[in-house]
C-alpha cells in the first residue's frame, strides 16, 4: 500500500495504454497489414516475417524477470513520438 520508500510507482499503466494504443494502430494500419498478409508475406523474400514475433516475444519472456525489475523511468518523449508516427500514419 503506498509508494516505496524510494518513490518509484507501484503499479505500470503501460500494460492498460497497450491495450488502448494497440487497437488504434491496428485500425490505422489495417490496409497495410492486409497487403503485408495477402500479398507480400506470400513472397518468398518475405516469408520469414512470420518468425519474428514469436522469437521476439521468447526473447523478451527469458528476460522477464530482468525487464520486470528495471528502473521504470517514463518520458512524455515516448509519447510525443508515438503521436507523430501516429499522425503521419492516418494522414498518409
Amino acid at each position: 500500500a503506498g509508494a516505496p520508500p524510494d518513490g518509484t510507482p507501484t503499479w505500470r499503466p503501460a500494460p492498460l495504454l497497450l491495450l488502448l494504443v494497440i487497437p488504434v494502430l491496428v485500425g490505422a494500419a489495417w490496409d497495410a497489414l492486409a497487403w503485408m498478409v495477402n500479398d507480400d508475406w506470400a513472397r518468398d523474400e518475405y516469408n520469414h516475417c512470420w518468425l519474428i514475433i514469436p522469437i521476439a516475444l521468447f526473447m523478451v519472456g527469458t528476460r522477464a524477470q530482468e525487464l520486470a525489475a528495471a528502473p521504470w523511468t517514463p518520458s512524455w518523449a515516448g509519447v510525443a513520438l508515438a503521436a507523430v508516427g501516429i499522425l503521419m500514419l492516418l494522414v498518409g
